[in-house]
Formats: structure tokens, sequence, C-alpha cells
């Protein structure tokens, strides 16, 4: 994630990098909180599939500053 990726709504630290693999699948690595996620699934519908945000957002309400 860099500054124009945080202006378009990004919610991670700045240096974050993720993936999504063909059958849903999601990764993202943050740096500054030293986390990463691992989301393994196998669907096909990702436009009315809506765990990758939730997940994403659960491990950055877990992070305890």
């Amino acid at each position: 994630l860099d500054d124009k990726g945080a202006g378009m709504g990004g919610r991670s630290s700045e240096g974050t990098f993720e993936w999504g693999g063909y059958f849903n699948t999601q990764y993202f690595a943050d740096p500054v909180e030293n986390v990463i996620g691992i989301l393994m699934k196998q669907t096909q519908d990702t436009w009315s599939d809506e765990t990758g945000w939730k997940f994403r957002l659960l491990v950055g309400q877990a992070i305890d500053d």
C-alpha cells in the first residue's frame, strides 16, 4: 500500500502487499504491524463473496497496539 492506495480507501499500513488466487484464495503481509493473513477458499463467485474484506477487518481489529 502506498499513498495512492491509501487515498483510494486502503486500510493497511504502508508497504502492505497482497495477492488473490483463481479460486478466491487470498493472502496479505503487513510489515509495519508484523502480521500476515492467509485465507484458503475454493469459491468462484468473487462478486458476492465478502469473506476476504471481513477477514482483513477482523485481523486488523485483533491487533493490540
